[in-house]
């Protein structure tokens, strides 16, 4: 994720799920956003965890790139 935001859980437990856009970093022009992947914080989640966000489960999966290091890095996918 470029511009990786560090967001840790709520004080009762929950994540923050906040939706990954495709966009051209040059302009800032948006041209979407990914149905049912999210950006989550990895405080406290390592991948293949499932978390559960308003009675629907995601999955969390880490980055491969070697370039993101810390808690930025974790993708949250939504099961239906």
């Amino acid at each position: 994720y470029w511009g990786g935001v560090q967001m840790r859980p709520v004080i009762a437990g929950e994540y923050v799920l906040t939706p990954v856009m495709l966009m051209n970093r040059l302009t800032d022009e948006v041209y979407g956003e990914f149905d049912g992947v999210y950006h989550i914080c990895g405080f406290g989640v390592t991948s293949e965890d499932i978390v559960t966000i308003d009675a629907v489960d995601h999955l969390v999966i880490s980055s491969v790139n070697p370039g993101t290091v810390g808690n930025t890095g974790f993708a949250a996918i939504r099961l239906e």
